[in-house]
């Protein structure tokens, strides 16, 4: 389930084939555990995915995949899909389903729209870089409220 996971997330973010190594071939036996901008545990779960211009460069086009692409990268803590300005679209709401994450990284992207509300219920959520987006709006009620400093 991870590697098709991340192939399905290869998909939406990468309309350029700029990953181009990352294939079914490569990725199979936790292969996908040594592919730039992912971080694995020692079990070979995917922990982190990192797709920005220091792991990666900067050439990926295409849109944020919504939380059902993630539904196989059962241990993942840190997204972030950064610095990426080929990468347009709004923020998924559902990506509140993922409530392992601590670290959401976005910035520096295209992406349009609002903060979900939804977003909110993210209680382990530390790190959110949304900066340097064309992002409207204001910061929820729901997430000011579930994460006071």
């Amino acid at each position: 389930p991870q590697l098709e996971a991340l192939l399905q997330i290869k998909s939406a973010v990468d309309k350029a084939n700029y990953l181009n190594r990352w294939t079914r071939e490569s990725g199979e036996k936790n292969g996908y555990c040594s592919w730039k901008g992912i971080k694995c545990d020692d079990r070979h779960m995917v922990t982190s995915l990192k797709l920005n211009d220091e792991t990666i460069g900067a050439g990926l086009q295409g849109t944020l995949p919504p939380a059902s692409v993630f539904a196989g990268l059962i241990n993942l803590e840190v997204l972030c899909i950064s610095e990426q300005s080929g990468v347009k679209g709004t923020l998924p709401s559902d990506w509140s389903h993922m409530e392992l994450l601590w670290d959401i990284e976005v910035g520096g992207n295209s992406i349009t729209g609002t903060m979900p509300a939804a977003w909110g219920s993210l209680l382990r959520l530390q790190i959110l870089d949304l900066g340097s987006n064309m992002l409207t709006g204001q910061i929820p009620s729901t997430y000011k409220a579930s994460h006071r400093t």
